[in-house]
Order: structure tokens, then C-alpha cells, then sequence
């Protein structure tokens, strides 16, 4: 059995075009399920410099409902469909949204987006480029995410505004204390730069161990160094493993909520 699964990323940077390339993994296994997991990441670029919010979230809608009415189409309308064995069935659909939002401050467009976009998927909110910030503000920062993702009309106060509500996926409590997170949402940090890794526990994490000549991303900084892949400076690792890793476990409990 092939489960194909695929998550929507959006980040923040201005770009032309609104959905770039897909990115598929190798297979993900979990034992307790006997089956092969490719997982594919489709990126969209956020809104950036966007004028038309609007139609912007019209190409972004229109996106995720044509995968819908493919699958739909490959199934001949649900005929085909077998409830008993429904990973592999919706290979186009989107199982969930990675949402990338900036440090410090999250605006008003982003919890109107979120909470658009969670009417036909679950979000997963990630702040990204966690090294700018220390833990006390760090600490603050996800408290204040948290409130604003709970009563989103609050912070969006407006003529005209409608009643806005995110749906934003949570992870088992079986979970979250099997992978030590600390708290909600997710904080990582990543870098294109890279420099060799001999550390084992590092390398076990990645899943590395008697990999010829690994690396591992680093941001250099003139106080000292930033490594995304270490628990004590990013959750990059958590969310791989929830994703991606050995607690894939979680995917399968986010198919069943998009499927139900």
C-alpha cells in the first residue's frame, strides 16, 4: 500500500508566481502501518507584496480544491472508494498547511489568510527565523501566537470583518511528550550554508549514522553559531520527525481529520 501524502508550505517572501515547485521525499515506513509514505511538499510563496489580497487567496483556494476534484475524478465520483484502505486513495489532495510566520509580530493579513485557508485544510502555524529572537521573547511570542490563533477576531477588529476562525491541527498529547516539545507553535531556523557533522547524537537525529561525509546547516554569526538541526536552537528536527521521521504516526492522524 502507497500512501501519498502532501502538505502546502507558505512563507512570506514576494514571488510572481504563487505556487512554485514540488518537492517529493523518499518513502517514510512506519512499522505499525506496513506501508510506504512518499510525502510531496508543494511551496507557495506567502503574500508578500501582494495589492489584490483577494485574488491572491482565489489562486490559493483554487489550488487546493482542483487537487480535490482530480482526486474526485480518479475515483469516478467515489465509487471507487474503499473507506477500509483510504491511504494511497487521495494522492493530489492537501492533508495539511505549513504555515511560516515571521518573528515578533504576526499581522493582521496572516491570521485572515490562516484562517481562510484552515476552512479547506488544517494549518500547522511555524515561526520561522526563531534565532532572532531570545527564549524570554521567544517564550512571549508563542503565548501571544497561541491567543491570537484562538480569538483571531480580537486582533483583526474591522468594518465589515467577518466571524474568523482557525483550524489549526493538533498533535496527540502521546505525541508531543514522545518528541519533548516544548511548546506550541513550532520555532525553527534554517540556513543553505553547511559544515561537516561528526557529532553521533546529531547524526542519529537526522537519521545519518555511517553516512559517508555528512553536514549539517549552520548560521554563522559574529557571536558564535546558530545549528537548526539542534534541539537547543530550532525545532526543525521535531517537525521533521513528525512529518517526515519516526513519528510519522502523526500524518496518518491528520489524513484521518481531512478525510473524515
Amino acid at each position: 500500500m502507497c500512501a501519498h501524502q502532501k502538505f502546502s508550505c507558505w512563507h512570506m517572501p514576494a514571488a510572481s508566481n504563487h505556487l512554485s515547485a514540488a518537492t517529493s521525499t523518499k518513502p517514510a515506513a512506519p512499522d505499525k502501518h506496513n506501508s510506504s509514505s512518499p510525502i510531496n511538499l508543494q511551496d507557495t510563496p506567502g503574500w508578500g507584496n501582494e495589492v489584490n489580497l483577494t485574488r491572491y487567496m482565489r489562486v490559493v483556494a483554487s489550488f487546493l480544491l482542483e487537487q480535490r476534484i482530480n482526486d474526485f475524478e480518479k475515483l469516478h465520483g467515489g465509487c471507487s472508494f474503499d473507506p477500509s484502505t483510504m491511504c494511497g486513495q487521495l494522492p493530489n489532495s492537501i492533508t495539511a498547511c505549513l504555515y511560516f510566520i515571521p518573528p515578533h509580530r504576526t499581522k493582521k493579513v496572516d491570521l485572515v489568510l490562516m484562517a481562510a485557508v484552515s476552512q479547506l485544510v488544517p494549518i500547522i502555524p511555524v515561526i520561522a527565523k526563531a534565532d532572532c529572537m531570545t527564549d524570554r521573547e521567544l517564550a512571549q511570542y508563542r503565548a501571544e501566537v497561541q491567543s491570537m490563533l484562538q480569538a483571531p477576531n480580537k486582533y483583526t477588529s474591522g468594518r465589515n470583518m467577518p466571524q474568523l476562525d482557525v483550524s489549526v491541527f493538533h498533535f496527540s498529547q502521546a505525541i508531543v511528550d514522545g518528541l519533548g516539545m516544548r511548546s506550541l507553535p513550532l520555532a525553527v531556523s534554517c540556513s543553505r550554508d553547511v559544515q561537516p557533522c561528526s557529532d553521533p547524537a546529531c547524526l542519529q537525529g537526522m537519521g545519518l549514522e555511517g553516512a559517508g561525509k555528512p553536514v549539517q546547516p549552520v548560521r554563522h554569526y559574529k557571536w558564535g553559531a546558530v545549528y537548526p538541526l539542534n534541539r537547543g536552537h530550532s525545532d526543525l528536527i521535531v517537525l521533521k520527525r513528525l512529518l517526515m521521521g519516526d513519528r510519522v504516526d502523526s500524518l496518518y492522524a491528520m489524513l484521518d481529520e481531512s478525510y473524515s
